[in-house]
């Protein structure tokens, strides 16, 4: 794990990216507490956000889209991080949450400006925020839940290369105190 203010800075750009990008919002706000894939980000669709009971975030093959190893799953989130990621793309024009300029080109500035201002030791920064994610996940949820969540194969590559073993609660705090400034919810729904 990176340097703990090196993390909070992550969020706290959370506020100003909202108003002077809205894409790597949508998409930082994504990855750090829904932890899709890069691929999976682009190519995630509005239908993909449902309520049957309890908001998820359904990942599934699609004519378009095949998540990494054809493997499925369901992202159990709080009602306000989805109705917030449904607010913010409603009316943009299209199918899918982020849209605008070329989707398949959205993680190249989104890693490098990670990589310059938080993150300059990390080679794929977007994969750090689901290292960040399964770390606090599993100290919130517990293991069973965070693989789930995670779409690995193996529960060990969740446990072996997601987790980090010193992850503190100041990590948990971390993410939910940005969850009720950001979207006025909890970050992790059991």
């Amino acid at each position: 794990m990176p340097e703990f203010h090196r993390i909070e800075g992550i969020f706290k750009e959370l506020r100003t990216l909202r108003k002077t990008d809205p894409r790597h919002y949508l998409a930082r706000l994504i990855g750090l507490y829904v932890n899709l894939r890069p691929k999976e980000i682009i190519h995630l669709r509005k239908d993909q956000i449902q309520y049957s009971g309890y908001w998820k975030v359904e990942i599934r093959v699609r004519a378009d889209f095949k998540p990494k190893h054809y493997h499925e799953r369901s992202i159990k989130i709080s009602a306000g991080l989805a109705e917030h990621i449904l607010d913010l793309c409603r009316d943009n024009g299209s199918q899918y949450v982020i849209s605008g300029g070329n989707r398949s080109e959205l993680f190249r500035p989104f890693n490098e400006h990670l990589h310059e201002t938080f993150l300059p030791d990390a080679g794929r920064p977007s994969y750090e925020l689901r290292k960040f994610y399964a770390s606090a996940s599993n100290l919130a949820v517990g293991l069973i839940i965070t693989h789930k969540r995670m779409g690995h194969k193996n529960p060990t590559t969740t446990e072996d290369h997601y987790i980090d073993k010193d992850a503190s609660q100041e990590l948990v705090d971390l993410y939910e105190k940005y969850a009720k400034e950001v979207f006025g919810d909890i970050a992790f729904s059991k």
